[in-house]
């Protein structure tokens, strides 16, 4: 409708005018914002037939990415701006803008749950509030493009801006970026955010109709525009600075240099391509031009009596460019963009607008480049720089801005680092980016599949990197966490948190049945059946069973369970005749050797003897009765230190079987399952465990498990070629010291620079660097030691020590 009535307005002012006086239309906010329609698709109607669309982006890591990479993702972004047709305009716009404190602490700090450890919730809160005050993490930077196209009909725009905006999601995407294209309510809280810093944007398209339109949701209360260099939005004060001229000296850094200026900024790059046809006539017109110019002057100095070649520096200068530049358009495929690039300021006062305004232009000077404020111009330069689309700026040659070739505007990239902070209600903090002190903040469970690593050398802060996420997940979710623990690192944790360290050895008293599970489940006995083979395989020293094995251990567990399903079966009967009885308990590994021992074969009575240690008061029978009930605690530790070599294998291949029946019983819960695996090398060593972690690392993300391997050195991972897939196939690692050849291992599987590399060279304790999905950041954590949640993170010997003996004579 609002369409319909532009499309009328322009009709009306085709015909010839009356003798009556035009009435003028009464100046408003609403009518200083430059868009005539934004719709809730996100399509934009600009004025004469001009409409637009947008997408938002991720940063990548551009700036401390290896040469070769850099170079490959400047040229492909270099052939994306080729790629544009000649009707197009194309905005590059970068938004830094503060955020709502409040708001922020709000979603990453824990919540009290009225339990025994709120304190160290707000013992934790402590930690992440201290390091907030370190860096910008009240600055946001949004990155978007927006693109345009000129048609008279409405569905041929959409169509051309659906069409382009695809081609350039496909295109990022490949540069390692996530995009989004925005609608209109995103690109009207943009607008909001760019007048309104730290404001909150409430709108909602159910709400427009003939006497509220979308620019009612965002325009302010007032602008002033009286000033000639800067102005006025309600009581804020705002100056919008030019690009005025584009240095051979410009680097790639340029972008980056000024988006690191913490403050309201809002950079504008807008490109439009000249017309194919119309670039080498051009240059040419203007070489011919330069050439009269120069006979010009040859003359004048025969005539003077001087050598003809003293031609003017700035002429010599400007031919030579002219030449360079149809030698690239003709031979190496650039294109011609006219260009016009503003800085967009937002301050509190008038001294913080001039402080912000030296810094932008001490940026530019860095960089041999001149930026100016347009006097008389604001109005228009603000409009330039909303995620619009278009300019009405008159500046630079002709006043439609600078003419600059396609490496000139890659310079320009808009790629600078990766910040991660993602907070949610699951988040766990990470430490810190070296960089910029930002808080790293993320959540496991947003990547396609949450299991990873903790890589590092001893004494790096491995395993406090590993307690610190385990601490967040008790005190910030309800999900299980269970931990293989080869040297008891973990129970001064379950200790603290109410967990069960269950000592796994012959001489503790601890149960596993092999047996239970989700008999409803259709491959319960299936999935039993290849478990016991292996199982018996292991105990008789073979890698396989023979046919004839197999054949004896899956008859004898399909007897057992069908004298346990008849069994269930007469229970249920008697709890619908109304009696009160126990349920029949699950069969155990001495019911399976009664049956075994039961069969005829000869092979049957062979295995029955070799099962004879583990069964009934046999030495190792912790594997032949009910299971332990502690096994199943919310927080589950199987410390494995005191475990014999004999029974360690058996133990691993049993404790793995148990976590399956668990993850298994959390999924139809609905609940998430974290497994940690310390010193997981040592499982390595038996086939069955790699085989076992290698299936359960591809079927985790269904099942809601995340798997955690922890490890000194990566050659103990990469030698094995399915465990060297689970490594390269890692959506998060982190990467802590590392030992020279780990590096070169770690570089060559996650193709990391040098700069990369150097996060974990000799690497303060507690650094390094971290992979999270297509994120590659460095951090670092200088966790308080006077916090008390540290005495749980610990692993430095001296100060556990120190511990117990304080709680030695607490108790005491």
């Amino acid at each position: 409708m609002i369409l319909k009535r532009k499309r009328e307005q322009k009709e009306t002012k085709s015909k010839k005018p009356s003798n009556r006086s035009v009435r003028k239309i009464k100046r408003t906010t609403q009518n200083a914002i430059t868009y005539e329609a934004m719709m809730q698709d996100g399509i934009c109607y600009l004025g004469d037939d001009l409409y637009s669309a947008s997408i938002q982006f991720t940063d990548v890591n551009y700036q401390i990415a290896r040469q070769e990479d850099q170079e490959s993702i400047w040229l492909k972004y270099m052939e994306i701006l080729n790629s544009l047709g000649t009707e197009t305009g194309i905005q590059l716009l970068i938004h830094n803008h503060q955020v709502d404190k409040e708001d922020f602490e709000e979603q990453i700090m824990m919540k009290d749950k009225g339990d025994e450890f709120d304190e160290d919730r707000r013992n934790f809160n402590r930690v992440i509030k201290n390091n907030l005050s370190k860096g910008t993490n009240n600055i946001k930077t949004d990155k978007m493009f927006i693109f345009t196209s000129k048609n008279e009909n409405i569905d041929e725009a959409k169509k051309d801006l659906q069409y382009q905006t695809q081609e350039f999601q496909e295109k990022f995407k490949e540069l390692g970026c996530n995009v989004n294209v925005m609608n209109g309510k995103d690109r009207l809280e943009q607008i909001y955010t760019i007048f309104n810093p730290g404001g909150k944007f409430f709108f909602d398209y159910s709400n427009v109709n003939p006497t509220f339109i979308t620019k009612d949701a965002i325009a302010p209360t007032s602008f002033n525009f009286s000033k000639k260099d800067s102005f006025e939005i309600d009581n804020r004060f705002c100056r919008v600075l030019w690009l005025k001229n584009y240095s051979t000296e410009m680097s790639d850094k340029f972008i980056n240099d000024l988006t690191r200026i913490e403050h309201n900024l809002v950079i504008s790059f807008h490109m439009k391509t000249f017309p194919r046809e119309d670039e080498i006539p051009m240059i040419k017109t203007n070489i011919a031009s330069m050439e009269m110019q120069k006979m010009e002057e040859q003359r004048k100095a025969l005539k003077d009596g001087y050598d003809p070649e003293m031609i003017p520096a700035e002429l010599k200068y400007s031919l030579e460019s002219a030449y360079e530049l149809l030698e690239d358009i003709q031979r190496r495929n650039q294109r011609l963009f006219i260009c016009q690039f503003f800085v967009m300021i937002n301050a509190e006062n008038e001294i913080e607008l001039e402080e912000i305004t030296k810094k932008v232009l001490t940026r530019a000077k860095k960089h041999s480049t001149e930026m100016i404020a347009l006097n008389y111009q604001q109005e228009r330069c603000m409009n330039a720089c909303l995620p619009l689309g278009k300019t009405d700026v008159y500046a630079g040659p002709g006043g439609k801005g600078r003419t600059l070739t396609t490496p000139v505007c890659g310079a320009m990239i808009p790629f600078t680092s990766q910040e991660l902070m993602q907070p949610s209600a699951s988040s766990c903090y990470y430490g810190m980016n070296p960089t910029t002190n930002n808080l790293i903040f993320t959540s496991r469970k947003l990547l396609p599949n949450a299991s990873g690593w903790y890589l590092a050398k001893p004494r790096s802060g491995k395993s406090f990197a590993v307690k610190r996420e385990i601490v967040q997940l008790l005190l910030n979710t309800d999900d299980d966490i269970i931990v293989i623990d080869p040297e008891n690192e973990y129970e001064e944790l379950c200790c603290r948190y109410k967990g069960t360290n269950n000592k796994v050895d012959s001489q503790s008293k601890m149960y596993f049945n092999l047996l239970e599970g989700d008999i409803t489940d259709p491959v319960f006995i299936s999935e039993k059946a290849d478990f016991m083979q292996s199982f018996m395989a292991n105990i008789l020293g073979y890698d396989v069973l023979e046919a004839k094995q197999k054949s004896v251990v899956d008859r004898s567990l399909r007897i057992t369970f069908a004298t346990y399903e008849q069994a269930l079966n007469e229970y249920k009967q008697k709890i619908q005749d109304g009696l009160t009885i126990e349920p029949p308990p699950f069969p155990t590994l001495d019911d399976f050797a009664i049956v075994l021992k039961g069969q005829p074969e000869k092979t049957a009575q062979d295995m029955y003897e070799s099962l004879g240690i583990y069964i009934k008061d046999g030495t190792y029978n912790m594997f032949s009765k009910t299971s332990t009930d502690n096994i199943y605690n919310r927080f589950t530790n199987f410390a494995i230190k005191d475990l014999s070599e004999g029974l360690k294998s058996l133990a691993m291949m049993v404790i793995l079987e148990t976590l399956w029946v668990r993850v298994k019983k959390n999924f139809l819960e609905g609940k998430r399952t974290w497994i940690y695996i310390d010193e997981i090398y040592l499982l390595f060593f038996n086939r069955y465990c790699v085989e076992f972690f290698y299936i359960l690392w591809k079927r985790a993300p269904k099942y809601g498990a995340i798997l955690t391997g922890i490890t000194q050195n990566v050659e103990d991972l990469i030698h094995d070629e399915k465990i060297r897939t689970m490594l390269a196939n890692s959506n998060f690692i982190v990467m802590l010291d590392q030992a020279s050849t780990d590096r070169d291992e770690l570089a060559d599987i996650l193709n990391l620079s040098n700069q990369m590399l150097s996060s974990i060279t000799n690497a303060k304790r507690g650094s390094g660097l971290m992979l999270c999905g297509n994120a590659i950041i460095p951090f670092k954590d200088d966790f308080p030691k006077n916090n008390p949640i540290y005495e749980v993170l610990t692993s430095d010997f001296d100060e556990r020590t120190a511990i117990r003996k304080k709680m030695e004579n607490l108790n005491v």
